[in-house]
């Protein structure tokens, strides 16, 4: 279905919608996905819990960190897994101010399952590609990086500025030609 902003004479510049659109629907099928084979948390919150696994003793601010996430986000997917059993809160062995979270039996299993399902889904993901004829994830990271490495205003003004260059080129080969 094509929306005003595909439709839109601007529509090139709606970037950041289509994106947030492919990623609305991607989290919502993948909820879909993830609770039909038995998953009891959102999509949203797998790079929580897998790094929770993989990191034998993590606190919320270790995933923050890890995740490139805001502190107060991943605290609330953490209360979550907290609220659903899936995870508990221990004392920190080595320094008794910090709490680190660990996976209860119950969050082992569920993990196990992810696995299966992002492995699953990793496949998916890569036939998509195929039949797009482009890897997304690259694509995606290399523009990414690519604003990164220059702002969407940098972008912009430098139009602007090589826009005047061919003007002013012009008007010079113009009067040479004279």
């Amino acid at each position: 279905m094509k929306t005003y902003v595909d439709q839109h004479d601007l529509s090139s510049s709606f970037l950041g919608f289509r994106v947030s659109r492919l990623l609305d629907i991607i989290i919502e099928q993948g909820d879909d996905y993830l609770a039909q084979a038995g998953i009891v948390f959102p999509a949203r919150i797998n790079s929580t819990i897998l790094l929770i696994d993989e990191y034998s003793e993590v606190s919320t601010n270790d995933i923050a960190g890890k995740l490139g996430h805001p502190h107060q986000l991943v605290a609330q997917r953490v209360e979550l897994l907290l609220s659903l059993k899936l995870v508990t809160r221990v004392p920190d062995p080595y320094d008794n101010r910090r709490k680190v979270l660990k996976l209860t039996s119950k969050g082992k299993a569920q993990v196990k399952l992810l696995r299966r399902c992002l492995t699953d889904a990793s496949s998916a993901f890569d036939r998509l590609f195929q039949e797009l004829g482009v890897d997304l994830n690259q694509t995606l990271d290399n523009a990414y990086a690519a604003f990164l490495n220059q702002s969407l205003f940098e972008r912009v003004h430098n139009l602007h500025t090589n826009q005047k260059k061919v003007a002013a080129a012009r008007v010079g080969a113009g009067s040479d030609a004279r």
